[in-house]
Parts: C-alpha cells; structure tokens; sequence
C-alpha cells in the first residue's frame, strides 16, 4: 500500500531541490543567484504554511538579502501573509518578480478562498461584485464569476452584488 503524503510529487521535487540549492550555496559562495532561490525557498514555506522554518531562514538572513529584488519582494510577501493582510499579499503577487509568480501559484488561490470567507463574514447585506474583483486581484467578472462558482456560489449578475448572508455559513473548500 502506497503511503500518502500531504504534498504532490511536484511539491517534493521543489523541495528536493532547493534543500541541495542551500547546500551548494554554503559550498559556492557569492553566487549570484542565491537570493532569488532563497525568495522562492521562503515562498515555498508560505505554500506549506512552515512558520517555523520560516523563521530560521529570517534568522540565516544578511543586509545583502534584503536589497535583492526578489527575497525583498518574498519579505513583503510574508509580511503580508502572517498579518493576515489579504489586500497588500494579492496585490503584490500581480507584480511578481521573476518566476516568484508561478512559486506562488500554489498558494494564492487557497489565500484568495481565505480571504472570500472573510469578506463574507464581514460584510452585511452584501458587497459589489467590482469591489470583489478588486479586492481578490481576479481580470474582471467573469473571472470572479467563476472563481466563485468553484467554491459553490452562485451570483445573479444583473444584482451586481455578492449576498453575504446567504452564504454566512457555507463551508467553503479549497
């Protein structure tokens, strides 16, 4: 019986390699390339929710790190993400550097879901579906039409508005 674990293989092989990256970055010093890796190892952290590895990577961290464009961008990014501060993480994944984008790709959806969940508590009656659109960075309507209809809500288009109370309690998955 094959055992299952809680990441894809592809997951695994990300892993796999950034784990040898961080060692042959101690074995090659000043490589030019090695902050950009570290951004994407602190990425892949945020992806499996990792706190505490998060935290030694912050605490393996130089003054050289922080002025390189993508482990700054990754910087933000955490920040965004342990606040909680949904608007600043999915605002800042739009303008991803490099290939941060598609090493986020893994968890933005789940953070965008996070997020929805809040809006729908919060807000009463209901909220406009432009601000949504806004809010959770999707291209326009129909992007949030379906993004919503993933997670079994449906929306009248011509009301323009999300009904929050009639989706207060509805166990959304992701």
């Amino acid at each position: 019986m094959k055992k299952s674990y809680p990441f894809s293989d592809g997951d695994c092989k990300f892993n796999q390699c950034q784990n040898q990256l961080k060692q042959l970055y101690k074995l090659v010093p000043n490589c030019p390339n090695c902050w950009e890796f570290t951004s994407y190892r602190l990425l892949y952290y945020i992806y499996m929710k990792e706190t505490l590895d998060v935290a030694y990577l912050l605490d393996e961290l130089v003054p050289a790190a922080i002025s390189d464009e993508c482990m700054g961008f990754s910087l933000m990014i955490w920040d965004a993400w342990s606040m909680g501060n949904y608007i600043k993480l999915l605002r800042l994944y739009a303008k991803a550097p490099k290939m941060s984008g598609y090493v986020m790709d893994m968890f933005i959806d789940r953070e965008r879901t996070e997020f929805l969940i809040s809006i729908i508590k919060a807000f009463r009656p209901d909220i406009k579906l432009s601000l949504l659109i806004n809010w959770l960075q999707l291209e326009n309507e129909k992007a949030l039409i379906e993004f919503l209809k993933q997670r079994g809500i449906e929306v009248d288009v011509s009301e323009d508005v999300l009904d929050c109370r009639k989706y207060a309690n509805i166990n959304i998955k992701f």
